[in-house]
């Protein structure tokens, strides 16, 4: 688990800085501050004029370094609150059916991958603002997992 966090970490790492890097240089010279709503249009008609065939490319690496960062966090986040509600429950969970780590983890893929970020897009709202939240939460939960006792 350490080397498939550490190798989605770094990936990710890599492309969003190229990223980063290529918005710059294209948005510069061109004087164009995008809203935040329009941002990841604007980025593309700018790399589609700049690397023509090589955009498709471009955007194949991009879904491959989310898709391997999703992958992570989907796994990383069941196990680690399976553990964590296991921990705070009293010492024989077992004897209850609610409590087997199949139904928490169901529950927590559920709420979690599906019911929070839902409404914390509601209420929020702000495609860019919440992009970064999920890379500061991803920053400190990927080393979590990592370095838990069943990862």
């Amino acid at each position: 688990m350490t080397l498939d966090s550490t190798s989605a970490v770094v990936g990710t790492g890599i492309i969003t800085l190229a990223f980063l890097v290529l918005g710059a240089e294209l948005l510069r010279p061109e004087g164009i501050v995008p809203a935040e709503s329009d941002m990841a249009r604007d980025l593309t008609t700018l790399f589609s004029e700049v690397f023509g065939v090589g955009f498709w490319l471009m955007v194949a690496g991009l879904i491959s370094a989310f898709w391997t960062a999703t992958l992570t966090n989907i796994d990383g986040w069941q196990r680690l609150y399976t553990d964590g509600i296991r921990r705070l429950l009293p010492t024989r969970p077992a004897d209850r059916t609610w409590a087997r780590p199949e139904i928490i983890g169901r529950i927590a893929v559920i709420g979690w991958l599906a019911l929070l970020p839902f409404a914390v897009f509601l209420i929020f709202g702000d495609p860019i603002a919440l992009l970064s939240l999920a890379g500061s939460i991803e920053a400190v939960h990927i080393p979590l997992v990592a370095g838990s006792p069943s990862g």
